[in-house]
């Protein structure tokens, strides 16, 4: 099976980039509130386009997209439990483990191992996951409990993957100016996404990240026991296409999420931790992924 070797090429490339960040972060190049400015740079316009991008440059069956959806609720459902059930008493412990980071690591291993075409498979679980955090963090972070259903319904992966949706459906040609903008905005998201994380990782303080033993639980908990539960309940769900519970996988075996970091930040939570889990976990991921996917590949028979 060759998905874990390109898996495998695919994040030592991803790495590099990474370093990009790191490198200019430790010369001062780049000061950590640039990376506040990237971050918004990636959610409110580069990964949007990359969801708008793979449903208009694709063709896609209802039915797969209808298994991408029930597989991504299984798979969120999966991951909150999980965590739920066994770290409760560490709230910043569940988000990180519960929510992986699909956007920034997952969409490129998916574009790597299975073509743009199946990021329209994971814009649903996009959605869906970062809608689950703003609700998880206003209610166990926020002070103020109010839910503005404006904010929740304006989130822009949810609005992207609607409008993505609708373009594909309905009888309506984009020009093709507008198309290889939007196409050119997606291919910014796999170098502008290391790079963010690379300045996470120059901000770090690399010895406390390493000698955390709240951080590698929750990086056990994120690379290795949720994947392998998801596993193992993907095999009793009958998915004509598998490449579908392929792509889905690998978004859920992503390392800790990005987004902890920024709602640590929003909410004045332990953003150290938050950066060194974030940080911590995507080195990791380095061998997890390839194993959790080579696994899944004998297991599914793919």
């Amino acid at each position: 099976m060759e998905y874990a070797s390109v898996i495998l090429i695919q994040l030592v490339k991803m790495f590099c980039l990474m370093f990009a960040g790191f490198f200019l972060t430790k010369t001062s190049v780049i000061k950590e509130s640039d990376s506040s400015v990237l971050a918004k740079l990636l959610i409110y316009l580069v990964l949007p386009s990359v969801i708008i991008n793979s449903f208009i440059s694709n063709a896609f069956e209802l039915h797969d997209l209808f298994d991408s959806l029930l597989l991504s609720f299984l798979s969120i459902g999966i991951s909150i439990a999980i965590s739920s059930l066994i770290l409760r008493k560490n709230r910043m412990a569940v988000f990180g483990s519960a929510f992986s980071n699909v956007g920034f690591i997952g969409v490129p291993l998916i574009t790597a191992v299975a073509g743009n075409r199946y990021v329209m498979y994971i814009a649903g679980l996009i959605a869906l996951m970062n809608t689950a955090q703003w609700i998880y963090s206003k209610l166990y972070f926020s002070e103020d409990k109010r839910h503005n259903i404006k904010e929740l319904l304006l989130n822009p992966m949810l609005v992207s993957f609607v409008l993505g949706l609708m373009l594909s459906i309905l009888p309506v040609k984009m020009p093709t100016l507008v198309l290889d903008c939007v196409s050119m905005v997606a291919a910014c998201n796999t170098p502008l996404a290391m790079i963010v994380l690379g300045i996470y990782l120059g901000n770090c303080s690399v010895k406390s990240f390493f000698t955390d033993k709240n951080a590698y639980i929750v990086s056990l908990f994120r690379l290795v026991l949720i994947p392998l539960s998801t596993v193992l309940i993907f095999l009793l769900i009958p998915i004509e296409n598998p490449l579908i519970m392929l792509s889905i996988l690998i978004a859920v075996s992503a390392p800790v999420g990005s987004n902890i970091a920024v709602y640590a930040q929003k909410y004045h939570k332990d953003y150290s931790f938050a950066v060194g889990v974030t940080c911590l976990s995507t080195l990791l991921s380095i061998a997890t992924v390839p194993f959790i996917v080579q696994l899944a590949g004998n297991m599914w028979g793919l």
